[in-house]
């Protein structure tokens, strides 16, 4: 063989291999991480978030998914426990090669991992509603659900300039959400040069409230602020009524769990009010098409809110990929795409979804990913949870009183 031959022979060869590489590297899908509780006791919320990006997934790529590639969700159980979800997200960027993740309800467990995120420049769209998660320069971390600035906002603004109260009182659990939830509540009364009648805590799986209902009864309060999980907020609100508290209270949307009621029982069917994004009591079609999807597919009605914040994540993320200039859906892995589908998020101003529409191009000053601006009000009455306005925004001020304070 001659050397011109030899050298033609080895140049084709040498193109064949850099294409079969190119498309040996090329992607068929695009990776979505998830990680949250699936066992242990955050089981419950997690099953209904995990379901509702399940959903969402299959109807983006029933629609032709990125153009016209799929995208594939892979999850990770974090046992709502803070070291796991650090393993967790680290092995879904580096072993899994995901694109974007969504990420965990419990904020401790954000808290503990987001960082993560931010080091390998993945986004993640955490589900979760600890209001330091977006004040603390993470370009990468974004919200598919409320904040508890501006719930606390939202309630502390209904409370007092909708219902008066001048002398309010608060008991909350003794975890980052509830204590962030105190925190937040208390600096918004700032905002009126209010501060709270009394403060009362209790700890995760206490079931005896009697010695704190008894100080928050005897301090004779306008209403009552309750900010913790459903489970002991449940029998809290029971007891509150047993021991003779007849008055108004408000609590944190933790409570439109579907179980909450029943444990309850009847002293929680009026007189109580929330704050969230969203109730299963919508007339929202886009939103009831989401639910009746959600029991044809899993047999039962979704139980909690959390299949909201699993729809939107996902959602956020698949129109940030729509969007972005630079990002390629057939080799979406690399710096450049996930820059360009991080920035494209950040621009995202108006998308209607389950929870809300999401406006992170006007992220809250002092804040970095933050969508939703602003929640419903809703009352249970005759145990049937009816809104009091579809969207309430909250005073300005209220919320950046509450922001000052994560400077």
């Amino acid at each position: 063989m001659s050397t011109k031959r030899r050298h033609i022979l080895v140049s084709v060869i040498t193109i064949c291999m850099l294409v079969m590489s190119t498309v040996a590297f090329a992607e068929d899908e695009i990776i979505i991480g998830w990680y949250a509780a699936l066992t242990g006791p955050g089981a419950s919320a997690g099953e209904a978030m995990v379901r509702g990006s399940e959903l969402a997934i299959e109807q983006i790529n029933k629609n032709g998914g990125i153009d016209g590639v799929p995208l594939k969700l892979v999850t990770r159980d974090d046992k709502a426990q803070p070291a796991v979800a650090v393993t967790a997200i680290q092995e879904l960027i580096q072993r899994e090669k995901a694109v974007a993740i969504v990420g965990s309800y419990s904020s401790s467990c954000i808290m503990a991992s987001m960082h993560v995120a931010q080091k390998f420049e993945v986004p993640l769209v955490g589900t979760n509603w600890r209001t330091e998660c977006s004040t603390l320069g993470n370009e990468y971390y974004f919200r598919a659900t409320g904040f508890d600035a501006l719930a606390c906002a939202t309630a502390a603004t209904f409370v007092v300039e909708h219902l008066g109260w001048e002398k309010i009182a608060i008991i909350h659990e003794n975890d980052p959400f509830g204590t962030g939830g105190k925190d937040d509540f208390v600096a918004a009364l700032k905002y009126w040069d209010m501060e709270p009648l009394i403060v009362e805590s209790y700890t995760r799986a206490d079931k005896d409230f009697s010695a704190q209902i008894s100080n928050i009864i005897k301090a004779d309060p306008d209403g009552v602020v309750f900010w913790g999980l459903y489970l002991e907020g449940a029998l809290l609100i029971k007891q509150l009524r047993e021991l003779g508290y007849e008055g108004n209270i408000i609590s944190a949307n933790s409570v439109i769990h579907r179980d909450f009621l029943e444990i309850a029982g009847e002293q929680a069917r009026n007189n109580h009010m929330f704050v969230t994004p969203w109730i299963f009591a919508t007339t929202d079609p886009n939103v009831l098409e989401v639910l009746k999807l959600y029991e044809e597919k899993y047999g039962e009605p979704a139980h909690h809110d959390t299949v909201s914040r699993g729809w939107d994540a996902v959602h956020v993320i698949a129109e940030g990929m729509r969007t972005a200039e630079g990002f390629d859906p057939r080799n979406p892995n690399t710096p450049e795409s996930r820059n360009a589908l991080k920035e494209a998020m950040h621009e995202i101003d108006g998308l209607e979804l389950m929870g809300g529409t999401y406006y992170y191009a006007q992220s809250p000053e002092g804040t970095s990913g933050e969508g939703l601006k602003s929640l419903r009000v809703v009352a249970y009455i005759d145990g049937t949870a009816i809104a009091f306005d579809p969207g309430y925004t909250p005073a300005e001020g209220a919320v950046l009183s509450i922001l000052e304070g994560y400077k």
